[in-house]
């Protein structure tokens, strides 16, 4: 919040959480039940559209949101560099509470105004009248109400929450207190009343209005300039009617200049337009797409998981993945979004981190998990993979990450100078040291990877038994090790210790004795499905706090272990629980909802009860059709901002225009996780308009008059007066009670525009509530005028709060007063790092005429425009895991990201979006950027394949994903990425391109440090379980051989299972321990393999019982195997995905995991279930070999020296993830 929190900070709904949207529930319901009930003529189609105007304006900021994030996430015409962090992201997680006001606004407003009722659809007097009043009265008002918020006073006690975002995001532009947005509603209402009140209004011009100003407000807040120049150049006075976002910008950075609305005229006569607007506008449309050193290359998991991207929902990508039964409700997006992918045919830039000087990328891969099951999508996978890595390549990134073994992609292209690293042998690190100490047996159980069998041999080696049921597992194991002493042919499930990867079942894990800890060695964690169990994440790191722009969790896991897995203090939990608002709250800074959590909703089910009653009710002349679109209209409000958010996190990991280099934190992320709120006030507000303002009822859909008024009020009195208002709330007595919470984010999303305080956002509400109410009044509103304007305001909020800029220079050079007229990202982001200037709502006139104009506004726009996509140093080449993955990327829903990936019941009611997803990921042929960080001098990016887990299972699809996973590759050489990371043997890629530069690496050898790492000191024993890999193998070798120096000592990788025992066997862990003396295995083909792999059949057992209490498991461990285990059985997984957890007693390890550095920059989303800060081995490994500068490949059969790599490790700041409690 701002930093002295005046009164009206809060929202009225605050305490009812994420159920303040049943405060629409009334007006929602009466609209409903009025339209049915009344005759077709004595209907008002106004009410009926306000809700879903209210969906309209979040679908629209939304798609700002994504947009921005995505352009901000590649560079391409960036403003700022500076990241955007989870605070940012918390604090601007409410931005629907200023459509919700809004929505509530106009219902009363229909009632209670004369005129606002019964409205036209279109009246070109109205429209006319409306653009004439915003550009005159509401712009001029807003000027000065923006510098008066600017007013020590009111700034400290408001504004100062907006300024709290250095870094704007289309959505930071509603991020304000309650009282401010209520300022700003009134200044807005002029535009909207006057029309009700002339008899003008209509539904074009009011719903239009405010679409404007949503449109110019997310236009404005991104972080990368979007006007091009010769938009001025076509038409020069252009300039002074439409601010960019390098303008706005300069406003955040700045904080003294560019304080205009939309239309910096004022700016201009005034004396406040920054010295530097022109320069930075022109460096921001020059500088041209960020090439990363690092590129995390992921993909869509579940259905759901699109929405946790970074570029997707910002409040659910700062958090774990985790399902939301709400997301049930958004089913038609989430097949749509599948369908998309499907059609999708590359890759896409989901986030950007930095660390140090290392410039970071995620790159998502369209395609879900189940896609990678398929044998028909394996090859189309496989082609968006290569075209990633040689995307990758061509912008010169140093490392690049990729999720399957791909050495296919360096035989292809030998040439590549990018390194492909799939993380393996960190993945093994992070497994074996998440082992309880004093661990004597573990059960392994799950497919057998490479990481599976470097798990096994590295447990053998240190005297750990390893216990696995199949035959055919330990026949391999055995095989692979070359411990057959130490493996052990299982009979029961008495280890208390599983290591899992793929296909533990949910029978199996209630074989497992209680207390079982299960510990993944895959990417995926395994379903939990028992309480008495604890459940390890999947391999992964925590990152430094050096590692910029983390606001992300990178998959999931259990919420229970989250915070204390990751080292959170409990500070830092106090102030993620306070969402981060202003410095000192002041009154009315709570949203009046936020006790009710996440079923803030049903304060809107009265509301759409009573309309759809009165809907179904009423005979056709009676029926109102206003209150029936509410609903509707606040969900297209909710898709607008999600896709803006989505969008905004993309262009943003892609790095081309890219505003500000910060990165966004966890802590920014949960503060901008109620972004909706506003869309709920709105709601409520519509409803209570509908039914109370006189003229507010049976709106027509269009009406000129209505929608000229609307326009002409927003850019005359509504810009005017939120100029003054905004500058009041700068004011240090404002912006400490409200105003800063919304300035908390310095990197803006969409998203941030909306994140302000209650009264902040009912003052905002009031602004914008003038051109409505005007029109409504004058009889002159319509639906398209209403709807339209909230519409307008969610553009360009979610617009001007990007970080990157999207206003393309030729729009001004075409039209230069459209420099006055409309801000864009870089304008508005230098309001969040300036902090004195560019305080314009949209049009940045104001801040020309009062002399708040930032001087860098121009400079900043055109080096955002010129500025390319970033070219990573290391890409982390990810794929969908779960239908509901697509959700939890970092450029799906923010808040998801931003938590451990789980299945949420409510994303059920999404089902046709997440089908629709699946569907656009089948289509999609090739990766895009997912996410980016930053590293010391690393850049570092996750690339997505568009493909699911599931189609990696079918023949059919395996061609495919190949041709995905060969084409990342290329891409990766073609940006001269050092390092890509696979987690599949991707062997044939090397062969196929010899000449590649890129290094694939799997990170196999730290899943099996990792591993190794995780079984408790004092373990004699272990069972190994699950599908035999290299890393299962290596495992088994590796604690068979306890301590005994490797055949290969000194090499750095080792060639094949066959010959030559991998240098895992000496690996040596940190501290003291007692060294296990068996390997247990149920089945006699995996204990002949594991005896066969490493040479140490002494302590190799084939059992015949379960009692084990330390399991390694790979994929394949069942629910049935699992119920066999002892109580308090530690599964540890070695695999990429995590054993479902079906034993409360027993605990489950993560998969191979470790938790980033604080250097690590722009770690602001969950990477599956993992914990938040924490990185899967394999994505680590990725970014150690690029730090190490180790030019060599790691995948296929190749295993680096797991020793090695798990120093490496730790000396640059990767921690282990702590084994739960």
């Amino acid at each position: 919040m701002a930093s002295k929190p005046g009164v009206l900070t809060d929202w009225p709904w605050t305490p009812l959480g994420s159920f303040k949207y049943v405060v629409l529930a009334p007006w929602v319901v009466h609209s409903v039940y009025s339209f049915a009930t009344k005759n077709e003529s004595e209907r008002d189609n106004v009410p009926i559209l306000v809700l879903p105007f209210l969906l309209w304006r979040m679908i629209h900021n939304q798609i700002w949101i994504s947009i921005s994030r995505h352009r901000t996430a590649k560079g391409s015409n960036r403003i700022i560099d500076k990241s955007i962090d989870f605070e940012q992201v918390d604090r601007e997680s409410n931005w629907d509470d200023q459509i919700l006001l809004n929505g509530l606004l106009f219902y009363i407003g229909n009632i209670i105004v004369p005129g606002a009722s019964h409205l036209p659809i279109w009246r070109t007097d109205g429209v006319v009248l409306t653009a004439l009043i915003h550009a005159g009265p509401v712009e001029f008002l807003y000027y000065w109400l923006h510098r008066a918020l600017h007013h020590h006073y009111l700034y400290s006690r408001y504004h100062s929450h907006h300024h709290s975002s250095i870094v704007t995001e289309p959505i930071t532009s509603v991020i304000h207190p309650f009282a401010e947005h209520i300022s700003y509603f009134l200044l807005f209402a002029i535009p909207m009343v006057t029309t009700v009140l002339t008899g003008t209004s209509s539904l074009a011009a009011l719903f239009g209005y405010i679409t404007y100003i949503d449109l110019m407000n997310n236009m404005g807040h991104c972080n990368f300039e979007l006007i091009p120049k010769w938009l001025f150049s076509i038409f020069p006075p252009l300039k002074y009617m439409m601010y960019t976002p390098s303008y706005h910008s300069l406003h955040h950075t700045q904080f003294r200049t560019n304080y205009s609305l939309f239309m910096p005229f004022y700016d201009y006569v005034y004396g406040t337009m920054d010295k530097s607007t022109d320069s930075l506008y022109e460096t921001t449309l020059e500088r041209e797409e960020e090439s990363p050193n690092v590129v995390h290359l992921t993909h869509l998991t579940t259905p759901e998981s699109i929405y946790h991207l970074p570029i997707g929902f910002a409040s659910f990508a700062s958090k774990p993945q985790k399902s939301k039964w709400y997301l049930w409700l958004m089913w038609p997006v989430t097949f749509w979004s599948m369908f998309m992918t499907c059609l999708h045919g590359r890759t896409f830039v989901v986030e950007r981190n930095a660390f140090g000087k290392l410039k970071l990328q995620s790159w998502a891969i369209p395609r879900y998990t189940i896609q990678f099951l398929f044998q028909w999508q394996r090859e189309a996978i496989s082609g968006l993979v290569e075209q990633a890595i040689i995307e990758a390549e061509a912008r010169g990134t140093k490392g690049e990450e990729i999720n399957r073994n791909g050495e296919v992609y360096i035989q292809r292209y030998p040439q590549l100078k990018v390194k492909v690293v799939d993380g393996s042998s960190l993945v093994v690190a992070v497994v074996l040291n998440s082992i309880p100490k004093g661990t004597i047996q573990v059960l392994l159980r799950g497919s057998l990877s490479k990481v599976a069998y470097s798990i096994a041999s590295a447990l053998c080696q240190r005297g750990i038994q390893v216990s696995t049921f199949y035959k055919i597992e330990y026949e391999r194991l055995k095989l692979s090790t070359g411990y057959g002493s130490d493996l052990v042919l299982s009979r029961s499930y008495s280890e208390k210790v599983w290591l899992v990867g793929d296909g533990l079942s949910e029978q199996e894990q209630q074989k497992a004795p209680k207390g079982t800890l299960f510990i993944p060695y895959s990417q995926f964690p395994p379903k939990r499905t028992r309480n008495d169990c604890l459940y390890h994440h999947t391999p992964a790191m925590v990152a430094p706090s050096s590692l910029e722009n983390l606001n992300s969790c990178e998959a999931s896991k259990n919420q229970k272990f989250s915070t204390e897995l990751v080292g959170e203090s409990k500070s830092e939990k106090f102030q993620t629980k306070r969402k981060a608002m202003a410095s000192k709250p002041g009154v009315l800074t709570n949203w009046p909802w936020t006790p009710l959590g996440s079923f803030k909703y049903v304060v809107l089910a009265p509301w759409v009860v009573h309309s759809m009653y009165s809907f179904a009710t009423k005979n056709e002349s009676k029926r109102d059709n206003v209150p029936i679109l509410i609903l509707p209209f606040l969900l297209w409000r909710a898709i607008h901002n999600q896709i803006w958010i989505s969008i905004s996190r993309h262009r943003t990991a892609k790095g081309n225009n890219r505003i500000v280099d910060k990165s966004i934190d966890f802590e920014q992320v949960d503060r901008e996780s109620n972004w909706d709120d506003q869309i709920l006030l709105n709601g409520l507000l519509f409803y209570i308009g509908n039914i109370i303002v006189p003229g507010a009822s049976h709106l027509p859909i269009w009406r000129t008059d209505g929608v000229v008024l609307t326009a002409l009020i927003h850019a005359g009195p509504v810009e005017f007066f939120y100029y003054w208002l905004h500058r009041a709330l700068h004011h240090h007595y404002f912006y400490s009670r409200y105003h800063s919470h919304h300035h908390s984010s310095i990197v803006t999303e969409p998203i941030t525009s909306v994140i302000h305080p209650f009264a902040e956002h009912m003052s905002y509400f009031l602004l914008f509530a003038i051109p409505i109410v005007t029109t409504v009044l004058t009889g002159t509103t319509s639906l398209a005028a209403l709807f339209g304007y909230i519409s307008y305001i969610d553009l360009m909020n979610n617009m001007g709060h990007c970080n990157f800029e999207l206003i393309p220079k030729w729009l001004f050079s075409i039209f230069p007063p459209l420099k006055y007229m409309m801000y864009t990202p870089s304008y508005h982001s230098l309001h969040h790092t300036q902090f004195r200037t560019n305080y314009s709502l949209f049009m940045p006139f104001y801040d020309y005429v009062y002399g708040t104009m930032d001087k860098s506004t121009d400079s900043l726009y055109e080096k955002t425009l010129e500025r390319e996509e970033e070219f990573p140093s290391v890409v982390h080449l990810t794929h969908l895991t779960t239908p509901e993955s697509i959700y939890h990327l970092p450029i799906g829903f923010a808040s998801f990201a931003s938590k451990p990936q789980k299945s949420k019941w409510y994303l059920l009611l999404m089902w046709p979006v997440t089908f629709w997803s699946m569907f656009m990921t089948c289509l999609h042929g090739r990766t895009f950027i997912a996410e980016r960080n930053a590293f010391g001098k690393l850049k570092l990016q996750s690339w997505a394949i568009p493909r699911y887990t599931i189609q990696f299972l079918f023949q059919w699809q395996r061609e495919a994903i190949s041709g995905l996973i060969e084409q990342a590759i290329i891409e990766a050489e073609a940006r001269g990425t050092k390092g890509k990371e696979i987690n599949r043997n991707g062997e044939v890629y090397i062969q196929r391109y010899p000449q590649l530069k890129v290094k694939v690496v799997d990170g196999s050898s730290l899943v099996v440090a990792v591993v190794l790492n995780s079984i408790p000191k004092g373990t004699t024993q272990v069972l190994l379980k699950g599908s035999l890999s290299k890393v299962a193998y290596s495992i088994a070798s590796a604690l068979c051989r306890r301590g005994i120096q490797p055949d290969c000592l000194g090499s750095t990788c080792w060639d094949g299972f066959e010959n030559v025992r991998p240098p895992i066997a000496g690996f040596r862990p940190s501290g003291p321990m007692v060294f296990i003396q068996l390997v247990s295995t149920f089945y006699k083909i995996e204990y002949e393999r594991l005896k066969l792999s490493t040479g140490y059949g002494s302590d190799l057992v084939l059992l015949r019982s379960y009692s084990d209490k330390v399991w390694l498991v790979g994929d394949g461990l069942s629910e049935e195997e699992q119920q066999k285990a002892p109580k308090g059985t530690l599964f540890i997984p070695y695999s990429q995905f995590p054993p479902k957890k079906v034993r409360n007693d027993c605990l489950y390890h993560h998969t191979p995991a470790m938790v980033a550095p604080s250097s690590l920059e722009n770690l602001n989303s969950c990477e599956n279930w993992l914990p938040r800060k924490a990185m899967s081995a394999s994505r680590v490994a990725g970014i150690v070999h690029a730090l190490e500068g180790w030019n060599v490949n790691e995948c296929g059969q190749k295993m680096f020296d797991v020793e090695q790599v798990w120093e490496a490790c730790l000396k640059h700041g990767f921690r282990p993830l702590l084994t739960p409690n």
